[in-house]
């Protein structure tokens, strides 16, 4: 679901699979490290998305994304 929904409005959609495959990797196996088996159920049976869910996804996403170098900024006038 993570990589389908990031090339959702993708130009180019073999090529950001392929990058956002290992960044929606770390985030699924951070989130099975403490997955409750009801929160487990209702995601898969009902197709819900608990709360706790969203809460655990942005923890992964963050702790995921963090390691990853910001694009460098625009150098205006000679500064850094």
């Amino acid at each position: 679901q993570c990589v389908e929904r990031e090339i959702q409005n993708s130009v180019n959609k073999e090529e950001d699979r392929e990058r956002f495959t290992e960044p929606c990797m770390c985030i699924a196996t951070y989130m099975m490290k403490d997955l409750t088996a009801q929160e487990a159920e209702k995601f898969i049976t009902e197709h819900e998305n608990p709360r706790s869910l969203q809460i655990k996804f942005d923890s992964a996403a963050y702790h995921c994304l963090q390691q990853k170098a910001p694009p460098k900024g625009p150098q205006l006038f000679g500064k850094q």
